[in-house]
């Protein structure tokens, strides 16, 4: 590989950890907000369904490392969170990059 290709490699994992990072920022952020501004009457800290499916390759990891310490969990949630939405945001990218290399004509 070359050193240009490896420099655009870099940069497209990079891209995608940072754009999988702050969806899963927004995310978690916005969970809490609605949970404190729009709480269930009885069960005010439980997160909206949405929420929960969106998150939850970070709810699994949780489950997982279920009787490691508390700031074990919480990297295990972010880390999960982060990588799956990494990965999504890659191939997002790769299918546009292909999409954009080989238009289709459309006659």
């Amino acid at each position: 590989m070359s050193e240009h290709g490896r420099k655009e490699t870099t940069r497209f994992i990079v891209s995608s950890m940072i754009g999988g990072a702050v969806t899963s920022a927004v995310l978690v952020v916005t969970s809490i907000l609605v949970m404190q501004h729009m709480p269930y009457r009885d069960l005010p800290m439980m997160p909206k369904p949405i929420f929960i499916a969106l998150l939850l390759p970070g709810f699994a990891a949780t489950e997982i490392l279920d009787s490691a310490p508390d700031w074990i969990e919480t990297s295990g949630f972010l880390i999960a969170n982060v990588l799956a939405y990494a990965v999504v945001i890659a191939v997002i990218r790769g299918f546009v990059k292909a999409a954009r290399q080989n238009p289709v004509d459309s006659k």
